[in-house]
């Protein structure tokens, strides 16, 4: 967790490709993820949301089963969307863009049906924003 509250992205890749547990909470109930939101560590936040997603496929594929490797392969397409989501909500302009050029689906929606559009204007992500309806996204989609 103290990797990842004070913004070590190199030693919380270490630590994730070890095993480390991301489901763990501190005192306060919160988790590594959480305590990387909290102090705005965005490249920590990608690389935790990027282990979820991995995590979130594996228990949806074994059915409930709790244990997840690091290692595990994620369907490309599925991860692509929920990262495009992802990076535009942080504003990681760059990785929005290559997955946006290489043919991410960006009218893509989550669960609650959020877009890439919907998480990079909730956060005021204005070049992700621009990126996003340069490149055609569905203006219609509701959440």
């Amino acid at each position: 967790m103290y990797a990842a509250r004070s913004g070590e992205s190199e030693c919380l890749k270490w630590l994730l490709d070890a095993g480390a547990d991301t489901t763990l909470q501190n005192n306060s109930r919160v988790t590594a993820l959480g305590l990387a939101l909290q102090k705005q560590n965005n490249e920590c936040v990608v690389i935790l949301q990027h282990e979820q997603l991995n995590c979130t496929y594996h228990k949806e594929q074994w059915k409930g089963d709790t244990s997840c490797p690091s290692n595990f392969n994620v369907d490309p397409y599925q991860k692509d969307e929920k990262l495009l989501r992802l990076h535009a909500f942080t504003g990681h302009f760059v990785p929005m863009r290559r997955l946006v050029q290489s043919g991410v689906n960006i009218n893509s929606q989550d669960s609650r049906g959020n877009t890439a559009l919907h998480y990079a204007a909730a956060s005021g992500k204005v070049d992700c924003i621009k990126e996003l309806l340069s490149n055609g996204i569905n203006l219609d989609m509701r959440n």
